[in-house]
């Protein structure tokens, strides 16, 4: 312990043990203190390879699910976890997630997801849940796609300013045509000439017209005349007169001045669309333009993702598009320029999801029957409503069945074509099961039971031909 050392100390006795024969020596302290610590001595040979330690659990299988939806179904499992986008920032949902399965949890929540980051480049691959990648030969046993959820996504439209065409400031000056000997000055916009007539007033003014044009131009007036009226008209539509048309320093001749179309300015078109709801879609259309919706977190997450969707396929066409709030507003970016039709919103009831299976395809998620819906060139170019689509059934062997175009191309015509010979066969179906269908005007049946063709009128079900 401290301060306890070690000593040492010498002497002789006889072989007995009883007598000492010499003294005892000097004590010598044989423990010191502790020394320094000495220099690391050279690395020792590596050890041998332990044993292979137990094969780990699988992992979960990780599945990118989107945009987050308050409406969606996600999961937090030892055997699956959704990863969602959320406020720019990626969510992937924990392994403990309370339930395992939950919805209406929004990614901030702890308890339910963790963070990626703003990127995906924190995942090991990126293959996987790459927004976009270009895969050279794909294959996969069963492919399914994101769900589209029912929801009641909706809004409403008002016209928050009318478009309003610019409309040129028009003023006359008319002369009595009783007085035609005489001078006045003639003055609009800061300008002022002085007119002088010798007996033809009319002539007089004409030539007055024709050698003050330019100087009346130049202040932003276009002259003219018919007879005794001198006419003023605007150069800029929506620009008033500085100053109005007037007559002064009459001498022989005389007249009065007034406006005879007062100045309107331009004005553009303001629409402006309420949101409303808790999930689902809907889709908007202005001015021709359409453009889809999908509920997102919030009402205005939703009407943000709008605007970065398609504010580029507005601006093409002259709309200026914003959002606040649960609010998107369409502005004309053009003041004057008026949008085509009535703008609109309607929910969205088409929903599902797809799946392929082998030779097999189908809606899988819609757990209704209405409703569930595979939509098939619903959209165009780059995913918007800007040009027509076309879908070909073929044969196999390279002829082209039956095509459903949107306009006329290829020798067919907008509509239903059927082609190659081929013939229609309708089902066969009895008059009782005819007379039990719901059907609108224009529809076509085979009734079996009479051997005829019928067509549902406005009257009811009327035979087209027998056989």
């Amino acid at each position: 312990g401290a301060l306890e050392y070690l000593w040492f100390t010498r002497a002789e006795k006889n072989a007995a043990g009883t007598v000492l024969i010499s003294n005892w020596t000097t004590p010598v302290r044989i423990k010191g203190e502790v020394g320094a610590t000495g220099a690391t001595g050279p690395t020792g040979p590596t050890g041998a390879t332990g044993p292979t330690g137990p094969q780990g659990s699988i992992g979960p299988a990780a599945v990118f699910q989107g945009d987050y939806s308050g409406t969606a179904s996600y999961y937090g499992t030892t055997s699956r976890v959704d990863i969602v986008k959320y406020n720019n920032q990626y969510y992937v949902a924990r392994t403990d997630a309370p339930g395992g399965t939950f919805s209406g949890i929004v990614p901030t929540n702890t308890s339910y997801w963790n963070t990626f980051g703003a990127n995906f480049e924190s995942v090991a691959t990126s293959l996987l849940f790459a927004e976009l990648a270009y895969v050279n030969n794909l294959g996969v046993r069963v492919f399914e796609g994101q769900a589209k959820s029912y929801g009641n996504l909706s809004g409403s439209f008002s016209t928050i300013q009318a478009n309003q065409t610019a409309v040129a400031r028009v003023d006359h000056i008319d002369m009595e045509p009783e007085f035609t000997y005489g001078n006045a000055d003639i003055s609009c916009n800061g300008v002022s000439r002085n007119l002088t007539s010798s007996g033809n007033l009319p002539s007089a003014i004409e030539s007055w017209v024709a050698a003050n044009y330019t100087a009346f131009y130049n202040a932003g007036i276009i002259i003219d005349c018919i007879s005794y009226t001198i006419i003023f008209t605007s150069r800029y539509p929506g620009t008033n007169f500085t100053a109005a048309a007037a007559i002064s320093n009459e001498s022989g001749i005389y007249g009065s001045a007034y406006t005879l179309t007062a100045n309107q300015t331009a004005q553009a078109r303001i629409d402006r669309c309420t949101l409303s709801g808790t999930g689902g879609c809907a889709y908007i259309i202005v001015s021709n333009v359409n453009g889809d919706l999908e509920f997102v977190s919030t009402l205005t997450q939703t009407a943000a993702n709008f605007v970065t969707t398609y504010a580029g396929l507005y601006d093409a066409s002259g709309i200026t598009v914003t959002s606040s709030s649960n609010l998107i507003t369409f502005t004309a970016k053009v003041a004057g320029n008026d949008f085509v039709g009535t703008s609109v919103i309607r929910n969205n009831p088409w929903v599902g999801s797809i799946k392929i299976v082998n030779n097999e395809i189908w809606e899988n998620a819609a757990n209704s029957d209405t409703y569930g819906a595979i939509k098939i060139n619903d959209r165009g170019y780059q995913g918007g409503y800007t040009r027509y689509r076309a879908t070909l059934i073929g044969d196999g062997k390279g002829t082209t069945l039956m095509g459903i175009v949107g306009a006329d191309a290829g020798g067919m015509f907008k509509g239903l074509n059927l082609v190659a010979g081929m013939p229609i066969r309708m089902a066969q179906m009895k008059t009782t099961q005819i007379n039990a269908l719901t059907a609108l005007e224009g529809t076509l049946a085979y009734d079996i039971t009479t051997h005829t063709l019928k067509i549902r009128t406005n009257t009811g079900w009327k035979t087209v031909s027998a056989s």
